[in-house]
């Protein structure tokens, strides 16, 4: 009996893997994603921004939940966190429509985002979690107790770009939908 139930559990297992291999990612629909997960991401730090603060009170927000004394020292945030950041606060800034929104979005500098956590978790030997609170300034319990931004309107936090690429992909697939398709991420941001 116990074989039979380890027989069936590999067998489901199986056709999940088989299944999402099968699925047809392609480089439009890939850019599709990205360009989806930009705008969700923007629309998820959107509490951080008030109209006419600079970049630095946004990101300082964004980060930290509330303007720090000028003595706190931000955690320092890599290339691709910060462009991802900067990008938001200019289309925040600029005020735009959902529909402009989506028509403009980023997906490159998302891409690269998603890059980052991908060779951080791989080079690292870490879970991609770690890759995502590390693309933010590896500090997982200022961007737990944000409470500006801290109810995303989905299941994923706003830090959380793999969850948003697996719910725009449809779930049960995570870590494996964005390892098939990092290579067209590849393609898509060079």
């Amino acid at each position: 009996m116990r074989s039979l139930k380890q027989t069936v559990i590999i067998l489901i297992f199986l056709s999940t893997v088989v299944g999402l291999a099968q699925k047809s990612y392609t480089e439009e629909s890939v850019k599709t994603a990205l360009k989806q997960g930009f705008v969700e991401f923007v629309d998820d730090v959107r509490p951080a921004y008030s109209k006419g603060d600079t970049y630095l009170n946004f990101k300082q927000k964004a980060l930290l939940g509330k303007v720090k004394p000028t003595s706190y020292i931000l955690p320092p945030v890599p290339v691709e966190g910060e462009d991802l950041l900067k990008k938001a606060y200019q289309f925040l800034a600029a005020n735009y429509s959902s529909k402009q929104l989506l028509e403009n979005a980023d997906y490159k500098v998302y891409g690269k985002a998603i890059m980052f956590i991908h060779n951080y978790s791989k080079n690292n030997n870490r879970e991609v979690s770690d890759g995502e609170i590390a693309l933010f300034g590896g500090n997982e319990q200022l961007l737990d107790d944000n409470t500006l931004i801290a109810s995303s309107r989905g299941v994923c936090k706003w830090w959380q770009l793999s969850c948003h690429l697996n719910q725009i992909f449809g779930n049960g697939g995570g870590g494996q939908i964005l390892q098939i398709i990092i290579d067209l991420i590849i393609i898509l941001i060079l």
